[in-house]
C-alpha cells in the first residue's frame, strides 16, 4: 500500500510538471506573438496619430493625369513615356504589401484600432527602439569594451567551473558557484576593467601592454579564487572526517569495567521485577 501511494504521488506530480511546462510554453508563444504583432504594428505607422486619424488615400495609387504636366516648350513623345514608366513603377511601390496591410488596418473601428492598435503600436516602437540601440551599440567602443569584459568574466566563471569540478567530482555545481566565488569573480573582473580604463589616462604607453595585463589579471584572479574555495573544501572535508573518526570510534570503544558492572546491576535488576 505504502510503494502503491508513493507511486500514485509520483505521477501526480510528473502531471503537474508536464501542466506547468505546457502553460509556459503556451505563455511564451502568446508573448511571441504578440510582440511579433506589435513590431510590425510598429513598422506599418509612424505614429499613434498615422494609425488612428491617417488618411486613407495617402497610400493610394497617384493618377497618371496628375504627375505628367507638359513643360513650357512641349514635351516629346520619349520624355511622356519615362515619365508614365517611372509613374507606373511608383504606383506599383505605392500598391504593395505595406500599403495594403495599412489600408487593411485602417478598415478597424476606431474603438479597435485604439484599444488593439495602439497598444500595440506602443510595444512595438519600444521593442524598434530597443533593437536599433542595441545594434548602435555594438559599433560604440565603450559597448564593445564592456562587452568584451562581461565575456571574459563569463569565461573565467565557466573555467572556475570546470576546475572546481575537476577538483572536487562529487562536489554539486551550486556548491561550486556559490554567491561567494561569483562574487569574487564577478568584483575580480570589474576591478582588472577599471584598471584598464583608468591607467591609460596617466600612462600614455600603458596600451602596448594592455593585452598582457588583462591576461595575467585574469589568470591570477582565477588562481587565487580556486586556491581559496580549495582551502575552503578541504578544510571542511577534513572537519567531516575528524567527526566521523570520532563517532566510529565512540561506536566501537571497548566497555569498561564499571559500565558492565552497572549495566549487569541493571539487567538483574529487571528479572528480579519480572519474578516478583
Amino acid at each position: 500500500m505504502e510503494s502503491r501511494k508513493e507511486a500514485l504521488d509520483w505521477m501526480d506530480k510528473e502531471e503537474e510538471k508536464k501542466k506547468n511546462r505546457r502553460k509556459r510554453r503556451t505563455a511564451a508563444t502568446a508573448v511571441a506573438a504578440v510582440t511579433s504583432a506589435g513590431v510590425v504594428m510598429g513598422g506599418l505607422f509612424s505614429s499613434p496619430d498615422d494609425l488612428m486619424n491617417g488618411a486613407d488615400g495617402d497610400d493610394a495609387p497617384i493618377p497618371l493625369a496628375d504627375t505628367v504636366t507638359p513643360d513650357a516648350g512641349g514635351a516629346g513623345d520619349d520624355d511622356l513615356d519615362d515619365d508614365a514608366g517611372d509613374t507606373e513603377d511608383e504606383n506599383r511601390r505605392r500598391g504593395g504589401l505595406r500599403a495594403r496591410a495599412r489600408q487593411w488596418v485602417r478598415q478597424w473601428p476606431a474603438g479597435v484600432r485604439a484599444l488593439v492598435g495602439v497598444p500595440l503600436w506602443a510595444l512595438g516602437w519600444l521593442v524598434i527602439t530597443l533593437a536599433t540601440a542595441a545594434w548602435n551599440g555594438v559599433f560604440s567602443p565603450l559597448f564593445g569594451t564592456v562587452l568584451g569584459w562581461v565575456l571574459t568574466a563569463a569565461a573565467l566563471l565557466g573555467a572556475f567551473a570546470l576546475t572546481g569540478k575537476a577538483m572536487f567530482p562529487d562536489l554539486p555545481l551550486k556548491k561550486i558557484l556559490t554567491r561567494q566565488n561569483f562574487l569574487a569573480l564577478l568584483i575580480g573582473t570589474a576591478a582588472l576593467g577599471i584598471v584598464n580604463a583608468v591607467v591609460p589616462l596617466f600612462w600614455d604607453g600603458y596600451g602596448k601592454i594592455a593585452g598582457l595585463v588583462r591576461a595575467l589579471g585574469s589568470a591570477a584572479l582565477l588562481g587565487t579564487v580556486t586556491a581559496l574555495f580549495a582551502r575552503r573544501e578541504n578544510r571542511r572535508r577534513k572537519k567531516l572526517a575528524e567527526k566521523a573518526a570520532r563517532e566510529e570510534e565512540a561506536e566501537e570503544a571497548p566497555e569498561t569495567m564499571d559500565e558492565a558492572l552497572a549495566r549487569a546491576r541493571e539487567l538483574a535488576d529487571s528479572v528480579g521485577h519480572a519474578v516478583y
